[in-house]
């Protein structure tokens, strides 16, 4: 009869603990979403269970929840947060955080767990992944001073295409983050949403001297126990060479149709506000950005890329441009011309290493 009594004991503590769970995580989704109902991907290489929201600490811009060691995790898309093509800064908790100031979110403005800054194509398929390091969360302060208004500075670990420890957002003078005892190579990326060119900008600094130049700029130090370090990232931007680990591919439609696709095979390529069609005539043409491959084992990007799939058209009457090497840190022009009726034909033209001006820092 006791053994009874315990077992029903038993499976009302267990029955309650699960609602108490429930409960508890009814207003945040963990849940991984699919491209249809996602927002970006996510992967955390942390052991913490994270809450991220879009830009400010408030209930109404809450995006979702991440599981601890969650890859390749698809957040959800709340109504109203993520409605257009746009570069999008997130803040985030760790849900112990976040359930001890419900009351008071914007106390944790200062000391989040972390910041990402991530972009949001509204009709792409956003797969690009955003990787939050192991090395976040600790009891070290690393100090971010960024005094510009409209750059944002990432940091990565381990490399210029490495998971990322934090951002110091635009217009924030003091950005704190929270790093676990280490030895650790620090890599600043910048990052800004040109809406001149429609294009997503995202440059790093290389050293310009010495054994490194020509090697991604980094930060080197040790953390440990309860460190402060401060690092001043708005000395970057003073006369400081830039390289984009990518090219710029600006479209221009001189054909006979009123619109053209760039296409990758049979895929549509989109502009990063989500156009598909290239208008006849339009001055300066459409703008895509073209990432080069990481380099295994380094810090860099590659020098250069080569496509052979890329069609310029409409559907079948396409045409097929020959196999091309597009170097880093140039933009190429394709002039398109023809019809539907007689064809069409693309031509690139060698190339223009980007400068300053092209950057527009």
């Amino acid at each position: 009869m006791k053994r009874c009594f315990c077992i029903c004991v038993l499976a009302v503590v267990v029955l309650l603990s699960s609602c108490n769970i429930g409960e508890e995580e009814s207003d945040v989704d963990f849940r991984s979403h699919p491209p249809a109902t996602r927002s970006v991907i996510v992967s955390n290489d942390t052991g913490e269970r994270l809450v991220v929201f879009m830009g400010e600490l408030r209930i109404d811009r809450l995006v979702g929840g991440i599981p601890a060691h969650a890859q390749m995790h698809g957040l959800p898309k709340p109504a109203g947060l993520f409605n257009a093509s746009q570069a999008v800064p997130l803040i985030v908790l760790t849900y112990e955080q976040f359930n001890a100031n419900r009351d008071n979110l914007l106390s944790q403005n200062l000391t989040p767990f972390t910041r990402l800054f991530v972009f949001y194509n509204e009709f792409g398929d956003n797969l690009v992944v955003n990787r939050i390091s192991q090395n976040v969360g600790g009891q070290n302060i690393l100090r971010l001073i960024n005094v510009s208004q409209s750059v944002n500075v990432e940091l990565r670990y381990g490399g210029v295409a490495g998971p990322t420890l934090g951002f110091a957002p635009a217009g924030m003078l003091n950005t704190d983050l929270r790093l676990y005892d280490g030895d650790f190579n620090v890599f600043p990326v910048f990052h800004r949403w040109d809406a001149v060119r429609d294009i997503f900008q995202t440059v790093y600094p290389e050293f310009t001297s010495g054994e490194l130049a020509g090697t991604a700029y980094f930060y080197q130090f040790s953390m440990t126990g309860s460190d402060e370090i401060h690092m001043d990232l708005s000395k970057l931007l003073q006369g400081q060479r830039f390289v984009s680990g990518a090219a710029m591919v600006i479209v221009q439609n001189n054909s006979d149709s009123m619109g053209i696709q760039f296409m990758e095979g049979a895929v549509p390529r989109r502009t990063p506000s989500g156009f598909l069609n290239i208008s006849q005539g339009v001055n300066n043409g459409m703008h895509f950005i073209i990432d080069m491959p990481s380099v295994q084992g380094t810090s860099n990007y590659a020098p250069s890329v080569t496509v052979d799939n890329w069609r310029f058209g409409v559907a079948a009457t396409s045409f097929l441009l020959p196999s091309t090497t597009l170097l880093a840190d140039h933009f190429y022009v394709i002039t398109v011309t023809g019809s539907v009726e007689a064809g069409f034909h693309a031509a690139i033209d060698e190339g223009t290493p980007m400068t300053d001006n092209v950057f527009d820092w």
